[in-house]
Protein backbone atom coordinates (compact mmCIF):
# COMPACT_ATOMS: atom_id res chain seq x y z
CA UNK A 1 0.00 0.00 0.00
CA UNK A 2 1.07 3.85 -0.86
CA UNK A 3 1.97 6.10 1.75
CA UNK A 4 0.27 8.67 1.18
CA UNK A 5 1.95 12.43 0.31
CA UNK A 6 2.07 15.23 2.54
CA UNK A 7 2.95 18.93 1.81
CA UNK A 8 5.87 19.72 3.56
CA UNK A 9 7.92 22.88 4.06
CA UNK A 10 11.59 23.71 4.52
CA UNK A 11 14.02 26.02 5.22
CA UNK A 12 17.83 25.80 5.21
CA UNK A 13 20.51 28.35 6.03
CA UNK A 14 23.77 28.63 3.84
CA UNK A 15 27.25 29.85 5.44
CA UNK A 16 26.73 32.96 3.48
CA UNK A 17 30.59 33.01 3.91
CA UNK A 18 31.36 31.02 0.96
CA UNK A 19 31.73 32.43 -2.59
CA UNK A 20 28.54 32.38 -4.72
CA UNK A 21 29.47 29.32 -6.71
CA UNK A 22 29.70 27.31 -3.55
CA UNK A 23 26.30 28.46 -2.43
CA UNK A 24 24.87 28.12 -5.82
CA UNK A 25 26.47 24.31 -6.14
CA UNK A 26 25.13 23.68 -2.59
CA UNK A 27 21.30 24.45 -3.31
CA UNK A 28 21.47 22.57 -6.19
CA UNK A 29 22.42 19.51 -4.62
CA UNK A 30 19.34 19.78 -2.39
CA UNK A 31 17.37 20.79 -5.32
CA UNK A 32 18.59 17.38 -7.13
CA UNK A 33 18.27 15.23 -4.14
CA UNK A 34 14.60 16.70 -4.62
CA UNK A 35 14.43 16.29 -8.19
CA UNK A 36 15.86 12.59 -8.56
CA UNK A 37 13.33 11.19 -6.07
CA UNK A 38 10.89 12.47 -8.24
CA UNK A 39 9.66 14.89 -5.37
CA UNK A 40 7.27 17.69 -6.81
CA UNK A 41 8.52 20.87 -5.79
CA UNK A 42 5.27 23.92 -5.07
CA UNK A 43 8.08 26.55 -4.35
CA UNK A 44 11.84 27.24 -4.23
CA UNK A 45 12.52 30.57 -3.63
CA UNK A 46 16.35 31.28 -2.77
CA UNK A 47 15.87 34.45 -0.23
CA UNK A 48 19.39 35.50 -0.64
CA UNK A 49 21.85 36.81 2.50
CA UNK A 50 20.20 37.85 5.79
CA UNK A 51 21.35 38.70 9.21
CA UNK A 52 21.21 36.10 11.35
CA UNK A 53 19.29 36.55 14.54
CA UNK A 54 22.04 35.04 16.74
CA UNK A 55 25.48 33.75 15.80
CA UNK A 56 25.57 29.93 14.09
CA UNK A 57 29.22 28.46 14.17
CA UNK A 58 30.35 32.14 14.45
CA UNK A 59 28.64 33.12 11.64
CA UNK A 60 26.19 36.25 11.67
CA UNK A 61 24.81 35.86 8.39
CA UNK A 62 23.40 33.29 6.10
CA UNK A 63 22.37 32.91 2.81
CA UNK A 64 18.39 31.43 3.10
CA UNK A 65 16.41 29.03 0.92
CA UNK A 66 12.62 28.22 1.32
CA UNK A 67 11.01 24.81 -0.32
CA UNK A 68 7.58 23.71 -0.36
CA UNK A 69 7.34 20.49 -1.63
CA UNK A 70 5.00 17.19 -1.82
CA UNK A 71 6.59 13.80 -0.54
CA UNK A 72 6.00 10.69 1.08
CA UNK A 73 7.53 11.06 4.75
CA UNK A 74 10.29 8.13 4.67
CA UNK A 75 12.29 10.66 1.75
CA UNK A 76 12.71 13.28 4.89
CA UNK A 77 15.33 10.73 6.28
CA UNK A 78 17.43 11.37 2.93
CA UNK A 79 17.11 15.16 2.93
CA UNK A 80 17.81 15.01 6.64
CA UNK A 81 21.14 12.97 5.56
CA UNK A 82 21.93 15.95 2.72
CA UNK A 83 21.81 18.31 5.03
CA UNK A 84 23.94 16.86 7.90
CA UNK A 85 26.49 15.33 5.59
CA UNK A 86 26.99 19.45 3.39
CA UNK A 87 29.46 21.38 6.02
CA UNK A 88 28.24 24.56 4.14
CA UNK A 89 24.40 24.43 5.53
CA UNK A 90 24.61 26.00 9.41
CA UNK A 91 20.59 25.26 10.01
CA UNK A 92 17.97 23.46 8.84
CA UNK A 93 14.13 23.09 9.60
CA UNK A 94 11.52 20.78 7.64
CA UNK A 95 7.95 20.82 8.86
CA UNK A 96 4.72 18.82 8.06
CA UNK A 97 2.31 22.12 6.63
CA UNK A 98 -1.21 21.29 7.46
CA UNK A 99 -4.79 21.94 5.61
CA UNK A 100 -5.57 24.59 7.21
CA UNK A 101 -1.99 26.37 6.33
CA UNK A 102 -1.90 25.26 3.37
CA UNK A 103 -5.70 26.37 2.03
CA UNK A 104 -4.51 30.08 3.99
CA UNK A 105 -1.70 30.32 1.46
CA UNK A 106 -3.68 29.47 -1.34
CA UNK A 107 -5.94 32.42 -0.38
CA UNK A 108 -2.72 34.49 0.38
CA UNK A 109 -1.49 33.80 -2.98
CA UNK A 110 -5.10 34.56 -4.95
CA UNK A 111 -4.59 37.70 -3.24
CA UNK A 112 -1.61 38.82 -4.13
CA UNK A 113 -2.41 37.85 -7.80
CA UNK A 114 -6.01 40.05 -7.54
CA UNK A 115 -3.89 43.28 -5.94
CA UNK A 116 -1.03 42.87 -9.04
CA UNK A 117 -3.96 43.08 -11.37
CA UNK A 118 -5.67 46.21 -9.55
CA UNK A 119 -2.39 47.87 -9.58
CA UNK A 120 -1.40 46.93 -13.16
CA UNK A 121 -4.87 48.41 -14.27
CA UNK A 122 -3.94 51.88 -12.30
CA UNK A 123 -0.65 52.25 -13.94
CA UNK A 124 -2.67 51.38 -17.35
CA UNK A 125 -5.47 53.96 -16.45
Amino acid sequence: MDTPKRVYETTFIVNSYLEDAQIESIIKKVEETLTKNEIQINVFDKIGRKRLAYPIKKKNNGYYCYIVFESTPDFLTKLERVYQLEEGILRHLTIVLDKKTIAAQKKREEMRKEEAKISENEIVS
